[in-house]
Order: C-alpha cells, then sequence, then structure tokens
C-alpha cells in the first residue's frame, strides 16, 4: 500500500528539486557581495549572482507563493528566500516548516539551535541540521541541510545550504547563514 505524504511535504521535495535543476552548473569560484532583495526585505552575502524561482506551496496555514534566491556551486545549493502568509506566524508556524523541509529531504533532523538574524534589528530564528538522501534510486548521496528558519509578523525567511556532506567548507556556510540582514 502507498504510504500518504502531506501535500506540503511533496510540494517542498518538488521545490528543492526545482532548485537544483534550474540553476546551471557554476564555476566554484567564490565571490561574495552582499545583495538586495528589497521585494523579501534582507541583503545576503552570495558567491555569485544568484538566479531566482518562485513556487505555489499549500502549506497548512494556507496558500503562499515562495520566491528563492540561490547559486549551485558543485554539488551544493545556496538559497535564501521569503514567503507572505496571511496571518502572523509564531514558533508552531516555523516547527510546521522545519518538519516540511525534513520530509522533504526524506531526512532526519539532527539537530536544533536558536539563532539571531545579522543588523541592528535583527530577528530571532532557528537553525536546524537535517541529514538524508540527495537524489534517488542508485545515484542517491548521502546529503544534509543546514537550514535557519525566520519569522517577522507575517513573513517568513528561509535561508539554506543543501548539498553533499562536506562539500562546502564550514566557514563559508557560517559566513553565508550569518549574513542574512532583514530590514
Amino acid at each position: 500500500m502507498p504510504s500518504f505524504r502531506p501535500p506540503f511535504a511533496v510540494s517542498l521535495r518538488c521545490l528543492l528539486l526545482f532548485l537544483c535543476l534550474l540553476l546551471p552548473a557554476c564555476s566554484p569560484k567564490m565571490d561574495w557581495r552582499e545583495h538586495h532583495f528589497d521585494d523579501g526585505g534582507f541583503t545576503m552575502l552570495f558567491p555569485q549572482k544568484p538566479g531566482q524561482a518562485e513556487r505555489s506551496l499549500s502549506t497548512p496555514m494556507g496558500a503562499v507563493t515562495m520566491k528563492m534566491y540561490s547559486v549551485r556551486i558543485d554539488e551544493t545549493v545556496l538559497g535564501a528566500g521569503f514567503a507572505d502568509f496571511a496571518a502572523p506566524l509564531d514558533a508552531h508556524a516555523l516547527d510546521v516548516m522545519r518538519d516540511a523541509l525534513v520530509k522533504g529531504l526524506g531526512g532526519t533532523m539532527v539537530s536544533e539551535k536558536p539563532v539571531k538574524s545579522a543588523g541592528p534589528d535583527g530577528i530571532a530564528g532557528r537553525e536546524v541540521l537535517i541529514t538524508g538522501a540527495l537524489g534517488h534510486g542508485e545515484k542517491a548521496a548521502p546529503g544534509e541541510m543546514r537550514v535557519r528558519l525566520y519569522a517577522r509578523d507575517k513573513r517568513y525567511y528561509q535561508v539554506l545550504l543543501v548539498g553533499r556532506k562536506g562539500m562546502f567548507g564550514a566557514e563559508d556556510a557560517d559566513m553565508f547563514l550569518n549574513s542574512f540582514k532583514p530590514y
């Protein structure tokens, strides 16, 4: 008997796959620069100019459009995005989004810790480490996702790195994740 997957988990897996396929292979050159995303109200360091994608998601808190900016460096995707909900978000909403990411990767949550975004008006959030398989079947490889989740009023933010375990240096990963600055 086939297992039931909530529509949001399937949508999230499709979004991650879409991001990976959308971006052409890029040079591994790191040219860290601050990028301004006025539509999302944040700045972020990226090692290259990010591409963008939008995807409609059905969540327990309502349907939203998630807008993501991302780059691909070898087998790692670095991304930052946002979605606007109809009602203010709380800690439970971040739990729902975290759980959907774990299911979307078909993985296991390894750790979770509180974080604060950069800037004088930094917002509280959480960083989650998820391990799982990247790809399907014989081509599946062990992977991991470091993702930071934030909510301010009705806006949800997500900053992530996903790829093969150890493929992206810890120093660059920290620089990327710590650079998220809402305004």
